[in-house]
């Protein structure tokens, strides 16, 4: 019997590797791993047995810091990242690729300075290198919570895990109460100290490229990073002010949809309809219900057929 990783896998070959599993908190290394395939041989037994009926069996890896899942790899030669932590192991597992779930075939323990790796007794086997890596070595100040950058207005912004400057800290001036965190084609990581009591809402299976913050703290600071093992990734932050939190968000929600070009990332509206019906499920239907006559813009209108599919998927 196939053991299974659900994982959901991003079309178009978005993300080579590599979803977020883990506490971000777990991310605060200073230290990272990089782990390159130099060299794999998977047996003809393996491939057997880890066929589909219909396609030709596709491997590739999972990659965890103790029990925290950090990446993916859609193929056997692959450049993969792990936090490093003393006295947590990072873990390769070699994964028969899917949509939904991964097969998992087996894994091993990476142990420093060893190089080669028998995987199972059908002699499965990788040989890696392995190699200190440092996601923050080009960051300025920014990159920790204690330099956060001002936000009063709308700001720009860019995180690069593969360039040395992985995190940006952010921290709202009084009287905002929200913000849209928009980026690119692919998802940032954001997330905000306990304390601060801020909360990230991006929506249930969206992609993860528009999150909706809700500000209860004066300075309440946030941080963004890029993707895992990704490049350079854009961001817009686009705070509100005002006590009626929903109205003000999609009142600019709205203004940045109109201002979108078609050839905008395709993922956009869809992720913004999922992030507001995860904010608040019956103000967004309420206001789609109010804004799907002949005067509401073609983005508008978008928006709100993404709404109503994605609650036609019990979203």
């Amino acid at each position: 019997m196939k053991t299974r990783a659900r994982f959901v896998v991003l079309p178009l070959g978005l993300l080579a590797a590599l979803t977020l599993r883990a506490d971000p908190g777990r991310l605060d290394a200073t230290q990272w791993a990089r782990i390159e395939i130099k060299e794999a041989f998977i047996s003809r037994q393996t491939s057997i047995d880890f066929a589909d009926a219909a396609s030709a069996p596709e491997f590739g890896w999972h990659l965890y810091a103790g029990d925290d899942f950090i990446m993916r790899a859609d193929r056997i030669y692959a450049v993969m990242y792990a936090p490093q932590y003393q006295g947590i192991p990072i873990r390769l597992v070699l994964v028969e690729c899917d949509i939904v779930f991964d097969d998992i075939v087996s894994g091993t323990d990476l142990i420093a300075g060893v190089s080669r790796y028998t995987l199972n007794p059908r002699g499965d086997f990788t040989v890696i290198e392995r190699t200190a890596f440092f996601p923050e070595k080009a960051s300025g100040p920014d990159s920790d919570q204690k330099g956060s950058v001002p936000v009063s207005a709308d700001t720009t912004g860019s995180v690069s895990f593969i360039d040395g400057d992985y995190t940006d800290w952010f921290r709202f001036a009084d009287g905002i109460t929200a913000a849209l965190v928009v980026t690119d084609s692919r998802p940032g990581i954001i997330d905000a100290p306990v304390e601060s009591d801020a909360k990230a809402f991006d929506g249930e299976r969206s992609f993860g490229t528009v999150h909706i913050l809700s500000i209860t703290k004066p300075g309440t600071p946030v941080r963004i990073r890029g993707p895992i093992g990704g490049g350079k990734l854009e961001y817009r932050v686009l705070p509100v002010r005002g006590a009626d939190r929903f109205g003000a968000l999609f009142g600019r929600a709205m203004r940045l949809l109109e201002g979108e070009s078609e050839s905008a990332s395709i993922f956009i509206v869809d992720d913004m309809a999922k992030a507001f019906l995860e904010y608040d499920a019956a103000a967004t239907r309420a206001r789609c219900a109010e804004a799907t006559g002949a005067a509401a813009g073609s983005n508008v209108r978008k928006f709100c057929a993404a709404v109503a599919e994605a609650d036609s998927w019990g979203r």
